[in-house]
């Protein structure tokens, strides 16, 4: 709500509250507007310390002023002592209450994740200083909050857990590099690499966003996988629905669980079905590999009752082998 929607409500309601008459409806009233409007909240803070002032300064007149008040007009030394005097005691305790939630509130929206749990090399740089080198075994007993800003940086085999204030899970892959910041002022930026998230569901108004260099990705609630170059970005959704937007004609596309996107910066936003792997399956090694499957036979120090078994393939050669297909 804006102030120069309803300025007279405002009044009405912060004079009732400093004579101490809000009826039951207004009392309802002033708690939606504290909680739901920020220049309210504002507007508030300041009509406190004001009264508060206003009452500082009555209470330190000069006797002599003051007794020749009484003179006068007797009546009117006593009835602002006993409106005042509740009146500002309540205004002092609600004003404590509303700077303290507003400061817990300021304080949990700037702290936008934590890392929970590292792997390898990982750096946290702020503000650009020298990096900070993160342990695994640092982070076992005392997770990372992350500030505003902070950028992650996971080397080769190496990778990162952030978790959200929402207890959204975002793992970060070996050499990637993620911006953490608060949703209201930015959200989460992934400027290169890959990143795993399980996002938890979240409001249609206030999705969760990844910007990528060329595209952002509106999540309300799902698994997802994203790759990012400075050329091309990667969208695959494991489970729910997310919103991909190109960043240079802001072209829209909706992707879905089992779907897959490539962004670049002229092609036509294609949807390419990604099978979604079953949960659970039985493979038979002991007559030989499946078709399509890499690996070596193994037949010696097998588990009890084994009668064969298969050495899959380093991610490396899995990864080479994918490029010479491409």
């Amino acid at each position: 709500m804006s102030q120069f929607i309803q300025p007279e409500e405002w009044s009405i309601l912060l004079n009732a509250m400093a004579d101490d008459e809000l009826t039951e409806t207004q009392e309802r009233r002033f708690a939606e507007l504290l909680q739901d409007d920020p220049e309210f909240r504002t507007e508030y803070v300041r009509y406190c310390q004001l009264l508060t002032q206003l009452r500082w300064q009555y209470d330190s007149e000069p006797e002599e002023f003051a007794s020749s008040k009484k003179q006068v007009s007797p009546t009117r030394s006593v009835k602002p002592t006993r409106r005042w005097w509740p009146a500002s005691l309540v205004v002092a305790m609600l004003l404590m209450v509303v700077i303290g939630w507003l400061s817990w509130n300021g304080l949990a929206e700037d702290m936008p994740g934590t890392l929970v749990n590292v792997s390898g090399r990982v750096e946290i740089i702020r503000n650009k200083q020298l990096a900070l080198l993160i342990s695994s075994e640092a982070i076992g007993s005392h997770p990372q909050p992350l500030q505003p800003g902070d950028h992650v940086q996971t080397g080769r085999a190496s990778s990162a857990t952030l978790l959200l204030a929402d207890q959204t899970r975002i793992r970060i892959q070996p050499e990637t590099e993620v911006v953490v910041n608060p949703r209201s002022s930015g959200g989460i930026h992934v400027p290169s690499g890959s990143i795993n998230a399980k996002v938890t569901p979240q409001s249609s108004r206030n999705p969760l966003t990844f910007f990528l260099p060329n595209s952002e990705v509106q999540v309300l609630g799902t698994e997802l996988e994203l790759l990012s170059t400075p050329e091309r970005s990667e969208v695959a959704v494991l489970e729910g629905k997310v919103q991909v937007t190109r960043n240079a004609d802001r072209t829209k596309q909706s992707v879905t669980a089992g779907q897959f996107l490539p962004v670049t910066e002229t092609a036509p936003l294609s949807i390419v079905e990604w099978p979604l792997p079953a949960e659970e399956w039985s493979v038979d090694f002991e007559s030989g590999l499946p078709v399509g499957w890499q690996g070596k036979r193994v037949r010696n120090s097998l588990p009890k009752n084994s009668r064969g078994a298969v050495r899959s393939v380093s991610v490396l050669q899995d990864q080479q082998m994918v490029q010479k297909i491409q």
